[in-house]
């Protein structure tokens, strides 16, 4: 998930031209995924693009960690069917 994330969000930031402070801003709250603290002081609009970066970062990562889940949950149901048939 935190791979996933960090990729993500540093894909959509590289398309943005934000100044280096911004950027150290949100490399400080990295670790905390969609529960990073923005600061006020860059103004509402630079918070509100970041916030919705953040978000679709962490969505995009969350949609990452099910496929993994629903793959590996299809590939231990197939080992278990062939498990199973090859008993009876």
């Amino acid at each position: 998930m935190v791979h996933s994330f960090d990729l993500e969000l540093d894909r959509r930031r590289a398309r943005q031209n934000l100044p280096a402070e911004v950027l150290s801003l949100v490399a400080e709250q990295r670790e905390r995924l969609a529960a990073a603290q923005l600061s006020d002081r860059f103004g509402e609009k630079v918070k509100a693009a970041l916030k919705r970066e953040i978000d679709q970062s962490f969505v995009f990562g969350f949609r990452r960690v099910m496929l993994t889940a629903a793959v590996l949950a299809l590939a231990s149901a197939l080992v278990a069917r062939k498990t199973i048939d090859s008993k009876r």
